[in-house]
């Protein structure tokens, strides 16, 4: 513990470095395609906390052939990958902390400067201030008060700073690509200290509804295709209320529907007085972390299809069902040495259990859990301010989570004596 109050007196004695450096990755302005700048400044960061550095941009054509891969990019020209590795004596297990720097568009009615960091009564305002760079920053400030503090690691830390999670976790995917694992994984996402062993998937569709034109005045004649794909909607209720019962899991009790299917767009018809022949719906159907996603999509194709079965003409004339962007679910074993480590620590800092629950929204463990095989735990700082205007993060968590790092780096890597 002696050890480890070293690491937490540095935090408290240049709480003002933890506050700088967050300011300054909120400073770039790290949108879709536009994530150079704040790698970069990234990559020099770690270089000169000591680490080894592997800086690189993936290759558009190979990241495509794996069946991960859904995200609209042309290229990664101004979107690198930074990883930073600071290798340990040997003997200790090794850990990943992972962290995306991409972040939503700012909005409007913002207070202050969006990619300013104000500092305003303790508390830090700013796009990515709480998803995530807050986090993150905490986590590698943590690491940074364990090596200044002259405290020797025997497992690797391996500091992945990534992109594109917010819109398909291609940079995660780069990653494991590149061959980068670890015993173990933390990802800094704002879970206000609960750990979030696992989260569900999703997949965008499309339904293209065919039905028969008529006059408005003798629609008798037709096939309304608006109400053809009524009856598709209503066995999509069904079909959300099927999966509920079957892939039930307790980690996600807290949600109503665990894997909602909901419509958000809708379009059909071109005249007011006309039976239209084709009705187009566009929605989310939510992967469980009990299947793949090519599982869960034909799952929902043969329900849909066997369903216009009861229908007479759906039966002669099915829909088309397309498929557009994924996000794959993923889970570690609650049994898993990452999550008794972190909750071993949580419960000696805050002096409580700690929560252990599911995200229904995707994040990038899904990547390291299922195709990196890495034990994986989402685990942060934060707020309820994510992706909002005035988002922020309090400098009083900025510090409380860097101690809860510091402990969770020094337990699962091991302190050479």
């Amino acid at each position: 513990m002696d050890q480890k109050k070293l690491a937490w007196n540095y935090i408290d004695n240049n709480i003002d470095e933890l506050i700088a450096l967050l300011q300054e990755m909120i400073s770039y302005k790290s949108v879709y395609l536009r994530e150079e700048g704040m790698q970069k400044y990234m990559a020099s960061y770690l270089a000169n906390m000591g680490a080894n550095i592997d800086m690189w941009y993936p290759d558009i054509n190979e990241m495509r052939k794996h069946p991960a891969f859904c995200v609209d990019r042309d290229n990664f020209d101004t979107s690198p990958i930074v990883v930073g590795e600071f290798k340990g004596s040997g003997g200790g297990r090794s850990l990943i902390i992972n962290g995306h720097v991409d972040v939503v568009p700012e909005g409007d009615n913002w207070d202050y400067d969006p990619y300013e960091g104000k500092l305003v009564d303790g508390i830090i305002y700013g796009r990515g201030a709480n998803d995530m760079k807050g986090g993150l920053a905490a986590a590698i400030f943590a690491l940074k008060a364990i090596i200044d503090s002259g405290l020797k690691l025997k497992g690797d830390v391996l500091v992945e700073s990534v992109i594109d999670e917010e819109i398909g976790s291609s940079g995660a995917l780069a990653t494991v690509l590149m061959g980068y694992r670890a015993d173990g994984a933390i990802i800094p996402e704002p879970t206000k200290y609960e750990l979030v062993p696992a989260n569900q998937g999703s997949s965008f569709f499309r339904i293209s509804v065919r039905g028969k034109k008529a006059h408005g005045a003798y629609h008798y004649l037709g096939v309304n295709a608006i109400k053809k794909a009524q009856f598709i909607m209503d066995r999509l209720d069904e079909l959300e209320e099927k999966r509920q019962v079957e892939f039930y899991n307790d980690l996600f009790s807290r949600f109503k529907i665990q894997a909602p299917i909901s419509v958000g767009k809708f379009n059909s018809g071109t005249w007011p007085s006309m039976s239209p022949d084709l009705a187009v719906m566009e929605g989310r159907y939510g992967i469980t972390t009990g299947e793949t996603v090519e599982e869960a999509r034909k799952y929902f194709e043969d329900f849909i299809y066997e369903a216009c079965k009861e229908d007479e003409w759906l039966s002669k004339n099915p829909p088309t069902i397309e498929w557009m962007e994924h996000w794959n679910s993923g889970s570690t074993s609650l049994d898993s040495d990452i999550v008794r480590e972190v909750a071993k620590v949580y419960k000696e800092l805050e002096d409580k259990e700690p929560v252990i629950t599911g995200w229904a929204a995707p994040t990038d463990l899904s990547i390291l859990t299922r195709y990196g095989n890495i034990p994986t735990l989402v685990y942060g700082p934060g707020n309820e301010s994510l992706h909002k205007n005035n988002e922020y993060i309090e400098v009083a968590d900025l510090k409380n989570y860097a101690r809860h790092m510091v402990s969770i780096i020094i337990d699962w890597c091991g302190l050479v004596k």
